[in-house]
């Protein structure tokens, strides 16, 4: 496979953007179709009475420390980064680094690649601030590599928790232990995939144009940054304290409505709802996540009109709010990298 230069690859990026326009606008649609069917019903199965109510009654101090609860998933994202730049030898500041993660969040939600499309925007932002490719790059495997292995472990933690409370959905558990062994092997697939030109799970992968990109980019890893087994160890848990404070937003957007559950119950209920957000085919799992959330929340005892109000609350937090610094943090990314490979020229 050739990987194309900058000024070769333009015709052929403008033309994928193209044909991808129609298909990007139409999973939108197709996710605002299922979150306005979602919503009226379970609107029509509560007291919108009882709603209004638990709205105007929100305790703010618990709202504040929800969205700090938030705000501090995407300082675990950027340790992870900066992690691997400071291990290549390149510390990365603390305030770019926070950029990067906000604006590659905002790109995951706008063109649902499974994470990496904004990847992909990182590794650029990286570039642009002068990190060698090479530690670049092996941020992408590292990342990866330990987003997916985190993601796993809090599956099966979830398993264990919701069987413990005798609070588990037999095809909802099977779903999801087979999604976390998947996840599994694509991370170990990642590691092992490095330093590979040829073979067949290469040309499988070589076939998506998007994954085509990550193959390209991976000829330039550092192998000895990228299997640091300490660096791969702490990238784990900064990725699993995202999911950790994702399900702790919840919690306590909870209490700010006034109402009690179990956090083994509310962590539970997050996981298995990220589990039908990650296989929806919607950005973001819009409308699968909210349907998801809800009546798992309400299988653990949560009142629906409780349930419904912290999965909107959480949703605003988590996906639209950081959409609007996420765009212009993103603009900035694709604006001077444009520059940067101007000046290497």
């Amino acid at each position: 496979m050739i990987v194309q230069s900058s000024a070769d690859a333009r015709p052929s990026q403008a033309g994928e953007r193209t044909a991808a326009a129609p298909g990007r606008w139409l999973s939108w649609l197709i996710g605002a179709a299922v979150f306005g069917a979602v919503s009226i019903a379970i609107l029509r199965s509560s007291d919108m009475g009882e709603l209004l109510r638990l709205l105007q009654r929100i305790d703010l101090r618990w709202l504040l420390a929800a969205a700090v609860a938030q705000a501090v998933t995407y300082l675990s994202e950027s340790q992870v980064w900066r992690g691997v730049t400071r291990a290549g030898g390149a510390p990365l500041p603390l305030s770019t680094a926070y950029q990067l993660s906000v604006a590659k969040l905002f790109v995951d939600q706008a063109v649902p690649t499974g994470g990496l499309s904004g990847t992909l925007v990182y590794v650029h932002g990286l570039r642009r601030t002068g990190i060698a490719r090479s530690v670049a790059i092996s941020g992408v495997v590292v990342d990866t590599f330990s987003y997916y292995c985190a993601y796993a472990l809090c599956v099966a933690a979830a398993v264990v928790v919701a069987t413990a409370q005798d609070n588990i959905n037999g095809p909802i558990a099977a779903v999801a232990v087979v999604f976390a062994i998947a996840s599994t092997v694509f991370a170990v697939a990642v590691l092992l995939q490095l330093g590979l030109r040829s073979g067949p799970l290469h040309r499988a992968l070589a076939r998506q144009r998007l994954l085509a990109r990550m193959l390209g980019l991976l000829r330039d890893i550092d192998p000895k940054l990228a299997h640091d087994p300490r660096l791969l160890v702490r990238a784990i848990c900064w990725q699993t304290s995202i999911q950790v404070l994702d399900a702790a937003t919840i919690w306590l957007l909870l209490l700010a409505l006034g109402t009690t559950a179990s956090p083994g119950a509310v962590f539970t209920s997050y996981m298995f709802s990220a589990l039908f957000r990650t296989l929806s085919i919607t950005p973001g799992g819009l409308g699968t996540f909210e349907a998801a959330s809800v009546v798992i929340l309400r299988t653990a005892g949560v009142p629906i009109e409780a349930a419904f109000s912290a999965t909107l609350l959480f949703r605003g937090l988590n996906f639209w709010l950081p959409m609007i610094p996420g765009l212009w943090f993103a603009r900035r990314v694709v604006q001077s990298t444009g520059r940067f490979t101007r000046r290497s020229a």
